[in-house]
């Protein structure tokens, strides 16, 4: 049996007036609009029937439009409620079960959908496109939204992993004011790969429980720190890889590493020039070839989106926040700042999880995540300074 909705269309179909699929969609969305009228109508009737019982009234019916996350577009609505009263206090329940909030004219969702697709977006204006949404408004919503980001601090060597790698590079951008271009940081950790496919005779891996830090100038060390140390405890056997051959004092400073690495094809090209590499650092970068470097795709991903523009300070910083946040799975970031580091019981070795081990040991403990090897067998075998 056909609603009263779908007989007052009925009544307006002539097949002879329609001579496209555009014209029959445009009286679909008008049967549509109708069904949702209804639809809200009935939904806010179940929503203030008990209201109506404890003594409020409904006083006047206002209307508005409001955005909202439709797949992957945004769709704006017309949206019809009724305002209560009762003893000089006014509620409109039919926004508050909908959290819609006062003087916004889109959704939660539809903010940070919005936010999502100006990251994957290569432009704010590619961004605008797709979502329907300014640019203009795109933009507050990011600032909005990286100034709501929580601030998780984290104390020294708080984490449970057995192993974990740590790698980070640097590209440039261009900022207002500025006559030069400026360092953006950017490191991943993990706690190693997993094989999940084959590229010809080459393995495919994946970062198992990968965290991205993108942050920009000083700021990057305690973000970066933060992160190490919330997965990071004492006996961690713990690696770390520069892109750039910086030491771990510049971007790590109060964080011990069982052994650092050197990317090979940075080290590869500074030979050709001539710079002198210490022969122990390519010895190193040529045993462990193809197990780091994982971060100059990471690199690419990011300058892709952020290249080949000028960004203002904040602008800048605001984004990058929210660009980690998100792919981080849409978890904060953790600060690391030394006067919030606890002290370590006295009488306990701090270096104990520094290891020296011969590269072909090292090796195993890197690849192999079922082998036998744990920290405890390391320490054991003699290995240990």
């Amino acid at each position: 049996m056909a609603c009263k909705g779908a007989e007052k269309i009925n009544e307006k179909i002539e097949p002879q007036m329609v001579e496209s699929l555009e014209g029959l969609w445009g009286i679909f969305a008008e049967y549509i609009k109708i069904q949702w009228e209804q639809f809200v109508y009935f939904f806010e009737e179940k929503l203030i029937e008990p209201l109506k019982e404890e003594g409020w009234k409904v006083v006047r019916t206002k209307e508005r439009q409001c955005g909202l996350v439709d797949g992957n577009q945004t769709r704006k609505i017309h949206l019809r409620y009724r305002v209560l009263q009762k003893g000089g206090k006014s509620i409109s329940p039919l926004l508050e079960c909908l959290n819609i909030e006062k003087r916004r004219r889109y959704t939660a969702q539809a903010r940070l959908h919005g936010c999502i697709e100006a990251i994957l977006c290569a432009t704010y204006s590619q961004a605008a496109h797709l979502t329907g949404v300014s640019r203009m408004s795109l933009w507050n919503w990011m600032q909005e939204l990286a100034q709501a980001l929580p601030v998780n601090s984290v104390k020294a060597y708080s984490g449970r992993s057995e192993t974990l790698n740590c790698e980070s590079d640097r590209f440039f951008l261009a900022i207002w004011g500025e006559e030069t271009k400026q360092p953006v940081h950017l490191g991943i950790i993990y706690t190693g790969k997993e094989i999940i496919g084959n590229n010809g005779n080459r393995p495919y891996r994946q970062l198992e429980n990968k965290r991205w830090i993108l942050e920009f100038g000083d700021l990057f060390s305690a973000r970066f720190e933060g992160e190490i140390h919330s997965r990071m405890a004492r006996d961690t056997i713990a690696f770390y890889s520069s892109d750039q051959g910086e030491p771990t004092e510049k971007r790590a400073p109060h964080v011990i590493f069982t052994e650092t690495f050197h990317d090979y094809f940075h080290l590869e090209r500074s030979k050709k020039r001539g710079e002198g590499i210490p022969e122990e650092e390519w010895e190193k970068a040529i045993a462990y070839r193809g197990y780091f470097g994982s971060c100059e795709s990471n690199v690419k991903v990011a300058k892709n989106r952020l290249a080949r523009r000028t960004w203002s300070l904040n602008g800048l910083r605001n984004f990058l926040w929210v660009m980690s946040y998100v792919r981080n799975g849409f978890e904060p970031l953790c600060y690391y700042y030394p006067e919030s580091s606890i002290e370590p019981p006295k009488g306990v070795n701090q270096r104990i999880h520094q290891v020296s081990l011969p590269l072909s040991v090292q090796n195993g403990i890197f690849h192999a995540k079922s082998d036998e090897w744990t920290k405890n067998r390391a320490i054991d075998s003699g290995f240990v300074s």
